[in-house]
């Protein structure tokens, strides 16, 4: 048996991942899959030169790690998961000794077995949630609109990503039902940031991250105009869904995406070791 400690990958090991994943998917039904980007890889490979399993790590901060673990399906209970983790523990020390987050769809047994074994705590849930485009307009989030601001979003394309950013600006007529913003104040030193996400976009569809209303500025209705906003928009850029992940800990997230249409469409438990 030996392990290999690496910040990344090569492309023969990145093929070895995919393909160990897939297997996994195959036998246990799981939707997850490990991302190739991540900080830390743990590779460990048998008597031959066949890789058996892996562990990979996102550093979510300097306290915490987010780590996935797959093993090939024949290869199980053999104690290869085991060692992965004592190496990444051991390792790890360097690091200040971070604590290790698994996460998990809940469709594997063996992983349910594992995470008993090591008397993991159960952290909280997350859900994906996504939703079909393309939406009808983006009208619906004006309702709610406090009628004292105008409101429009800019957008900035970079490194294949998305940033878009709300603005709020004074409305001169409190009667009026179409609050969006004019082009003539969109340069107004008057305007104020009120919201802000980053969505990426593969193929047809999209993802959904880091959306926030700043705090003095909830409970406007702003977040549903945000949201219609961007739908509109990516729809007519020609994507057919939109996906994001929310901690089922974030009650207001959660209700502004269902008020929007968003459906829940797999749920992940994170595991704290």
């Amino acid at each position: 048996m030996k392990i290999i400690h690496t910040p990344s990958l090569s492309r023969e090991q990145a093929h070895d991942i995919r393909t160990i994943t897939d297997l996994c998917r195959q036998t246990d039904g799981t939707t997850l899959s490990c991302p190739g980007d991540g900080d830390h890889f743990w590779l460990l490979y048998g008597d031959g030169s066949r890789m058996q399993a892996f562990l990979a790590v996102y550093k979510m901060d300097s306290s915490s790690w987010e780590c996935s673990a797959f093993t090939r399906p024949d290869c199980r209970n053999q104690g290869y998961f085991h060692a992965l983790l004592e190496q990444a523990c051991r390792d790890s020390q360097e690091e200040g000794g971070p604590d290790l987050c698994f996460v998990t769809d809940n469709r594997c047994p063996d992983t349910f077995k594992v995470l008993r074994h090591l008397d993991a705590e159960f952290l909280y849930d997350e859900y994906m949630m996504e939703i079909d485009l393309p939406l009808a307009e983006e009208g619906p989030g004006l309702q709610n609109l406090d009628s004292r601001y105008h409101v429009f979003a800019e957008c900035l394309e970079e490194d294949g990503e998305m940033s878009l950013t709300m603005w709020i600006a004074p409305g001169g007529d409190s009667s009026a039902t179409d609050r969006s913003c004019p082009d003539s104040l969109t340069d107004s030193r008057d305007r104020l940031p009120a919201g802000t996400c980053r969505i990426v976009v593969h193929g047809t569809g999209a993802y959904l991250y880091g959306l926030e209303i700043l705090p003095r500025h909830r409970k406007k209705g702003l977040g549903t105009w945000f949201l219609y906003h961007i739908m509109s928009r990516l729809a007519g850029q020609g994507c057919r869904r939109l996906r994001l992940q929310v901690s089922g800990t974030n009650a207001p997230a959660l209700g502004l995406y269902r008020k929007t249409g968003f459906r829940i469409t797999e749920t992940l438990s994170y595991y704290l070791y």
